[in-house]
């Protein structure tokens, strides 16, 4: 978020925050070369499955009083392990300053 804030001028949250984080168009945070038709791909199917594990996992979790099993804990903490991952071996944290 802090990345994002710092990289726009503006607070975002949620799949919002994610879409002006790993845009296509002018991506805050680069996660591979976006001149190869392979960055693009990876740019764009990480996007996805930012905003996709805000929408299925933190939403419903955030949103509604949800009990979550202890195999179901271990399974989104590999999510964002990978997701954290990815981040921060991206190649430009501030891509537009």
């Amino acid at each position: 978020k802090k990345i994002v804030k710092d990289g726009t001028g503006q607070e975002y949250d949620g799949v919002d925050l994610m879409n002006h984080a790993f845009s296509l168009g002018k991506p805050i945070i680069i996660l591979d070369d976006l001149l190869t038709e392979s960055g693009k791909d990876i740019q764009k199917g990480y996007l996805q499955i930012y905003s996709g594990s805000i929408l299925g996992i933190r939403n419903p979790k955030a949103h509604a009083n949800l009990i979550t099993s202890k195999e179901n804990a271990i399974h989104f903490l590999f999510v964002v392990s990978l997701l954290m991952s990815k981040t921060d071996d991206s190649k430009s944290f501030l891509a537009h300053s």
